[in-house]
């Protein structure tokens, strides 16, 4: 069991939701976000980000999806080639902060770009795949209720059918206490 209060930083953090299990767990959490109208304790452009503070346990960092979507649909985006910068820039701060464990989040049409700069994914949660240096026997199967269910699903009352991108883009809680699971299983062994 970790002694100390333990450190995690979340990049890209959106609405916030993406590390709820680890705040619940009495980590602090340090996100960093683009938005300056989304809740963040540091809002930059993480292209340009450096982190100079306490070390980190542990990395989560969930860039942008929308780009890597159109990969996963060559009839309505033929030979769609996304941008990369932001994900040279979560290695780039993988490479400079060192965390003990880390995990970074996106979708199917993002891994013939991801696996180059962050291996094979580990699991993958319905369309939400999370590349990771905790290895994948770590990483716990969701509950039955869940299985075969859009994620979109997973987020506290909210059906398959949203609209809002920030509320799709939300990690559901459920994925957030799987990788609170796995990560504190990681750093205990």
């Amino acid at each position: 069991m970790l002694s100390l209060q333990p450190l995690a930083l979340d990049l890209f953090s959106g609405t916030g939701h993406s590390l709820d299990a680890f705040t619940y767990a009495g980590w602090r959490v340090l996100r960093v976000e683009l938005n300056p109208r989304l809740p963040a304790e540091e809002h930059a452009d993480i292209a340009e980000w450096h982190y100079n503070g306490a070390w980190p346990f542990f990395l989560w960092a969930s860039p942008p999806c929308t780009d890597y979507s159109k990969c996963d649909q060559p009839g309505l985006f033929p030979g769609h080639v996304p941008d990369l910068t932001l994900a040279r820039a979560t290695r780039r701060v993988l490479d400079d902060v060192r965390p003990l464990a880390w995990a970074v989040e996106n979708v199917r049409g993002a891994r013939p770009f991801f696996e180059p700069l962050f291996g094979r994914p580990a699991v993958h949660y319905g369309s939400r795949y999370v590349w990771s240096n905790v290895p994948a026997g770590m990483w716990p199967k969701l509950p039955p209720q869940w299985k075969g269910a859009s994620p979109h699903r997973w987020v506290r009352g909210v059906t398959h059918h949203v609209r809002s991108p920030r509320k799709r883009s939300e990690i559901p809680l459920a994925i957030s206490s799987a990788t609170h699971l796995a990560v504190t299983t990681y750093l205990d062994g």
